[in-house]
């Protein structure tokens, strides 16, 4: 796998998009985005689709707020990466930042013809937004894969390691009216086997079911303190934080809830998009609309 980086980029590190139809057609996508990150620069990946080197001088990135044209030593190799800065520094990186809650980021040619560019909305600060594959899939939410395919990071013996799991708080009912609520969980496809995963919030921490059912992406765990549901856990409609954790551990999502009256959900639009809110109505073990 080919990886170019700017020298001194760091490549460390979602919401509804629009992929914008280009003006002019060359072998150059965007192809992941982080805007959101907590801890390093936000950072734009960009992919060859040919099997030729292609020089970068003088092409133009930008958002709302600023013109950025790469450096002589920018170049992708044959169906190689590149991973662009967007820290506002302008030394070797791009003079902006990337928009947490969401803009439009154009790519262009030497001349300013439009070669790619995307509108995206609210980020999360965990999760990129990424082709779903390089180059030419759908935009989706997924683990951050800097430098690197979308599908999976090459392994040490050259081979493919599979990509983490992607498991997102969904949709969060509080309290339906009667005391008890609900979680749901967005997978794309098949759930992971749940055995040690836990939710953490501040009534508590439950185990989740070993072995929940699938629903079109979707699990539901129905809450109640009390009992008599999935998991008896206490969520507080002042306001809470909720954390998914894996079978190590790891947080693999956290959503800070507001406070919400009986019968509202929060959750995201689109399933397992980055934008979240207090949904029109809401939707256990369905699509959010």
């Amino acid at each position: 796998m080919n990886r170019l980086t700017l020298p001194l980029a760091l490549l460390l590190g979602c919401g509804l998009t629009d992929d914008l139809p280009p003006a002019v057609d060359l072998p150059v996508r965007l192809n992941e985005i982080m805007a959101n990150s907590e801890t390093e620069p936000d950072w734009v990946e960009i992919y060859n689709l040919s099997d030729a080197p292609v020089l970068l001088e003088g092409w133009r990135l930008s958002d709302d707020s600023a013109e950025w044209r790469l450096p002589a030593s920018a170049a992708l190799a044959p169906r190689g990466f590149l991973v662009l800065l967007c820290d506002g520094e302008g030394d070797g990186s791009a003079p902006f930042k990337l928009s947490s809650g969401g803009e439009r980021l154009s790519l262009s040619d030497p001349q300013g013809r439009l070669v790619d560019a995307l509108e995206f909305g609210p980020q999360d600060s965990t999760r990129s937004l990424a082709r779903l594959t390089d180059g030419v899939g759908e935009w989706g939410v997924g683990v951050p894969t800097p430098g690197a395919s979308n599908a999976g990071g090459e392994a040490a013996d050259g081979g493919q390691d599979a990509p983490p799991p992607v498991v997102m708080i969904n949709e969060v009912m509080v309290d339906a009216g009667d005391g008890a609520g609900w979680v749901e969980l967005y997978h794309p496809g098949a759930p992971p086997p749940f055995a040690g995963w836990r939710l953490s919030a501040r009534g508590g921490d439950v185990a989740l079911p070993a072995s929940p059912l699938p629903s079109a992406g979707l699990t539901l765990f129905t809450l109640n303190p009390s009992g008599g549901a999935d998991l008896a856990l206490s969520l507080s409609a002042a306001g809470d934080t909720l954390s998914l954790l894996d079978a190590a551990g790891a947080e693999v999502d956290r959503i800070a809830l507001p406070a919400l009256a009986p019968g509202q959900s929060y959750g995201r639009t689109p399933d397992g998009g980055a934008g979240l809110g207090v949904l029109p109505r809401p939707s256990p073990g369905q699509p959010n609309l």
